[in-house]
C-alpha cells in the first residue's frame, strides 16, 4: 500500500497525521474494509453476484454512499445485476494492497504483545510476524509462535534485517514514545499504537492509536444511552468517524 504524501507541516517532530490512498478520505478507506469482510462472506456462500442495496444494507450504509465510495476505484455494477462479488473482491483487495505481505514487529511481549502474536487472523490477512522485542531477560532468547524474543538492543538491527515496515506497541506509556523513536530510526514506516499515549513522529510515518480504555468508554456511554440516561441515542454512533 502506498500512503500519500502529508498534509505539509512545519519541520521536525510532529502529531502523527492519519494517511491514506491518494484521492481517497480516510472515511472511505474504512468502509471499502467493510465492504471486503462482507464480500469474502457471500464468496464463501458461493455467491457469484450482489446488489448494491444488499450489499450497503449488509454493511450498514446506504446504498448510495456504497456507489460513492465504489467509484474511487472503478466502475464495476452492471445494470439489473449488480455486482460481481469476485470482480469487486479482487478489485478492492488489490486497492487496499491485500495481497501484499507485510513484515511486522512487536514491541513488548506482555499480555496483550502475546495474544496479538498468536492472533492467525493477522497472517491470514497478510501481517506477518517477523521480530518480537521485549526487555524482560526472562523472555529474552525463548520463542514464541516460532518467533525469536530479542532485547531492545537489537531492535534495529534485526528490523532492518527482516525488513519490518509496521510495529505495534504494547509498551507502558512511558516508553512508548522512545520505542516509536527507535522504530522509526530503523525504517519503520508504520506504527499501530497500544499504549495510552499520543505520539509525536516525523512526517511520513503513520500511526493509528488504540486507546482500549477510551473504547470501553464509549462502549459504556452508549449503554447509558440505550437506558434513555444519556444525552444522546445510540443509534447515532457510527464507526465512520
Amino acid at each position: 500500500m502506498t500512503a500519500a504524501n502529508p498534509r505539509k507541516l512545519p519541520q521536525g517532530r510532529r502529531d502523527a497525521v492519519e494517511h491514506h490512498l491518494p484521492g481517497i478520505p480516510l472515511v472511505t478507506i474504512r468502509r471499502l474494509y467493510r465492504y471486503i469482510r462482507v464480500l469474502q462472506h457471500f464468496s464463501q456462500e458461493g455467491q457469484e453476484s450482489i446488489s448494491s442495496e444488499l450489499l450497503a444494507t449488509t454493511v450498514g450504509v446506504k446504498a448510495s454512499q456504497l456507489r460513492k465510495d465504489l467509484a474511487y476505484v472503478g466502475e464495476f455494477g452492471v445494470r439489473g445485476k449488480g455486482y460481481s462479488v469476485s470482480m469487486l473482491l479482487e478489485r478492492l483487495s488489490a486497492v487496499l494492497g491485500l495481497h501484499r505481505e507485510w513484515p511486522m514487529a512487536i514491541v513488548g511481549v506482555g499480555h496483550i504483545g502475546t495474544a496479538l502474536s498468536r492472533y492467525t487472523g493477522m497472517v491470514e490477512r497478510g501481517f506477518v510476524l517477523r521480530a518480537l522485542f521485549d526487555v524482560d531477560p526472562n523472555l529474552i532468547g525463548t520463542t514464541l509462535e516460532g518467533v525469536r524474543i530479542d532485547p531492545i538492543s537489537s531492535l534495529d538491527s534485526v528490523c532492518r534485517k527482516e525488513g519490518i515496515q509496521l510495529a505495534i506497541l504494547t509498551v507502558p506509556a512511558r516508553v512508548a514514545q522512545e520505542m516509536a523513536d527507535r522504530l522509526v530510526a530503523a525504517g519503520v514506516r508504520a506504527l499501530l499504537n497500544i499504549a495510552p499515549v499520543t505520539l509525536n513522529v516525523p512526517d511520513g510515518i503513520s500511526v493509528r492509536h488504540v486507546d482500549i480504555t477510551v473504547e470501553l468508554r464509549l462502549l459504556s456511554y452508549m449503554l447509558i444511552a440505550e437506558g434513555g440516561v444519556g444525552p444522546a441515542p445510540a443509534t447515532a454512533w457510527k464507526d465512520d468517524d
